[in-house]
């Protein structure tokens, strides 16, 4: 079902849905008037994977006709096309379980009396690979059992009463028995896109190939290709369904294209879409290779997607893969930083080995990446006085592959930084906003934060103060005050104060000789907050001392070494009494 509509998809799933629960009622209670033993015949005994032909002929509109090919169903009448697979196999299905209790009408009347000859008849006719032939027809609702239909199987010449909710999956507008689908490919599947017309803006083809892991322009000459631009062509096309089904013989589709996308596949072979002038207000003609015929699609769909040179190719600074770099050095004027990936995360590598921001390296990784940059003309001489080099960031990767970029120190074309990098053949415009993403120092990556938990695993909270000891329980999303007394808690005040304590950083670690000064090791802390999970399991421990003649609030945690200065706005979420986390009405 992968690229169907869900709106067209969904009433032809509600309708199989509603005929089986209908039928096993049936089977069930074996009919309307409640009799516990009735016999109940198929209305048609070939198995439904041998049917290789199906018609369905009502008053109001031509015969349909389908047939079962390798690729799946066709609609041979009254005009031909791809049918939905979705729906073929609602309609087989209700073929395949369509059941009926036997049951004697009056013969002496004529049929349209039960709505089985006339305007209200629906004939439905299957047959098999080895000539095998069953049909039914099925009537008007039976006055007194509502809810049924009077049935007839000419073979037999039996009639039956059936559910009336089978009319339905025979009976959808025309357009619901046709495929939407307009390319049926995946993206993995793609080797090469060839985009061609005058909506690309060039007079020569667009070729983006796949060189793995990225794709790589060939055409109108050769340059490194935006991956996620070319991801957002591709999910654009192959998600494109047709909402209406024109006339191909219009004019309009005797013109050239204004925009051919032909895709190569892994196999070597190919399937390709052509955009014409739109038709009406809101639609636009297209046709496939795979489709003899014009499909319609909502008009401006194309312009949303980027199918010219410039929109595919790359534009980044670097361009590597993220989860594969290992270290990066960034040189300035002042110094190196040096930041180190481990199993647990990055350190600072110059600096003891101190955890890193992973936040803060993200960020820096993404300003390499997603950078929208200008390229300088070849013409420039851009080396020329600036050997100096203001800035330096260089990347390794696990298998030891190294980026590079570095910015030089004079400016050029006004204001404008040139910047060069291992990516890029030639130098780049750098505006000041990249360069003050890197006017950071080794505090900038330092992870600061004093206690290692996620919010999400948090199961109680226990906070000893010096006058008493409060204890919170989760319940769902909710909290439980458990000590000094039992009671519902104040969620939104105990979800801040768990907020507070997972993102609570230090702004300064004192020096061992403060340490010793403050002497608050011997002393007892105004808080011991201990973070445990739903098991009971410690997450961390958290002291804190309030210096109120000297306005500092220091802590110290299980997870570093060392007393820290941290903002006193955590005394704002630490309650000084349980009553302030009693849940009131």
């Amino acid at each position: 079902m992968a690229g169907i509509p869900m709106e067209k998809i969904k009433p032809v799933l509600i309708l199989s849905a509603i005929f089986a629960l209908l039928l096993i009622l049936l089977l069930v209670t074996g009919g309307a008037d409640g009799e516990e033993e009735r016999r109940v015949d198929p209305l048609v005994t070939m198995e439904a994977d041998s049917i290789s032909t199906l018609s369905i002929e009502t008053a109001d509109r031509p015969a349909l006709k389908f047939s079962r090919t390798e690729d799946g169903w066709v609609m041979e009448e009254p005009l031909y096309s791809l049918a939905s697979a979705e729906t073929m196999q609602s309609v087989i299905e209700t073929v395949d379980k369509l059941v009926g209790v036997p049951m004697e009408i009056d013969t002496s009347l004529p049929l349209e009396e039960f709505g089985l000859e006339g305007s209200e008849v629906i004939s439905v006719t299957v047959s098999s690979r080895d000539g095998q032939t069953e049909s039914f027809s099925l009537g008007r609702q039976i006055p007194l059992d509502v809810g049924y239909v009077y049935t007839y199987v000419p073979s037999s010449g039996n009639y039956y009463k059936a559910y009336r909710d089978a009319r339905e999956v025979f009976t959808l507008p025309l357009e619901e028995y046709r495929d939407r689908t307009v390319l049926d490919l995946s993206i993995s599947s793609i080797e090469k896109i060839r985009l061609s017309g005058a909506l690309t803006g060039n007079t020569s083809p667009v070729i983006v190939e796949k060189q793995p892991p990225w794709w790589e322009l060939s055409s109108p000459k050769a340059a490194p290709g935006n991956n996620g631009e070319v991801r957002k062509l591709l999910e654009g096309i192959l998600s494109l369904r047709a909402s209406d089904f024109p006339d191909s013989r219009e004019a309009a589709l005797q013109a050239e294209p204004q925009l051919r996308v032909e895709f190569t596949i892994s196999d070597g072979s190919t399937e390709a879409v052509s955009f014409f002038d739109s038709y009406g207000e809101d639609l636009q003609y297209i046709t496939t290779d795979r489709i003899p015929y014009a499909l319609g699609i909502p008009r401006g769909l194309v312009s949303n997607l980027p199918i010219s040179y410039d929109q595919l190719r790359s534009r980044a600074v670097l361009r590597f893969d993220p989860d594969a770099i290992q270290e990066i050095i960034i040189s300035t004027e002042s110094g190196d930083i040096g930041l180190k990936k481990e199993q647990s995360g990055w350190y600072l590598s110059n600096e003891q080995d101190i955890p890193a921001d992973d936040a803060a390296v993200r960020q820096l990784i993404n300003l390499l990446t997603l950078t929208d940059v200008e390229e300088l003309p070849a013409d420039l001489d851009v080396q020329k006085n600036n050997t100096a080099i203001q800035l330096q960031v260089t990347l390794t990767e696990d298998d030891g592959t190294q980026h590079w970029v570095e910015l030089g120190k004079k400016a050029v074309k006004g204001e404008v930084l040139p910047g060069f990098s291992s990516f890029r053949n030639r130098p780049f415009a750098v505006s000041a906003d990249f360069l003050e993403g890197f006017q950071i120092d080794a505090d900038y990556f330092e992870d600061r934060h004093l206690l290692s938990f996620e919010s999400r695993t948090v199961g109680s909270l226990e906070i000893l103060g010096k006058n008493e000891t409060i204890i919170l329980e989760k319940s769902g999303s909710d909290w439980l005050l458990t000590e000094p007394e039992r009671s519902a808690a104040d969620s939104p005040k105990s979800w801040g104060l768990v907020f507070a304590l997972e993102k609570l950083v230090y702004t300064r670690k004192l020096s061992a000789d403060e340490s010793a000064t403050r002497g608050l090791s011997s002393e007892k802390p105004d808080y011991r907050i201990k973070v445990r999970d739903s098991e009971g399991k410690n997450q961390g421990s958290l002291d804190v001392w309030i210096d109120e003649g000297g306005g500092m609030v220091y802590a110290s945690s299980d997870a570093r070494d060392g007393l820290f200065v941290i903002d006193s706005e955590i005394l704002e979420r630490i309650p000084e009494d349980y009553t302030e986390l009693i849940y009131r009405r």
